[in-house]
């Protein structure tokens, strides 16, 4: 929530509320999520988009529930790799760490 809040400007407190459906989602609101995320305001809002250019589809019905959910999930992995990375580094530097500690031992001793 608190990384949402960042990324459109708003108060973490603010974005909690809408997420638990307290107030209804304010104008300014919408339109910074659209913004900072670049989403279509007609998937954003009525879970449709427009063709893209050049494309004679019409408009496109979209679960965009479902849409939110694929990306909270990719945002999840994309931690779960960060974190598992950053694990990895932790560890290669202690052997990093370690091993210049045993040189420096052989070579004192």
């Amino acid at each position: 929530m608190s990384q949402l809040a960042n990324r459109i400007d708003c108060d973490p407190k603010t974005v909690n509320n809408y997420f638990n459906g307290k107030p209804k989602l304010s104008l300014s609101f919408v339109e910074s999520v659209i913004i900072s995320f670049e989403l279509d305001a007609n998937w954003l809002l009525f879970g449709r988009e427009k063709a893209k250019e050049g494309q004679d589809i019409g408009i496109i019905e979209v679960d965009y529930k479902e849409k939110w959910i694929e990306l909270l999930q990719e945002n999840i992995e994309l931690h779960r790799d960060l974190a598992e990375f950053y694990k990895e580094a932790r560890i290669l530097e202690n052997e990093k760490v370690g091993a210049v500690a045993n040189v420096r031992a052989a070579k004192a001793g």
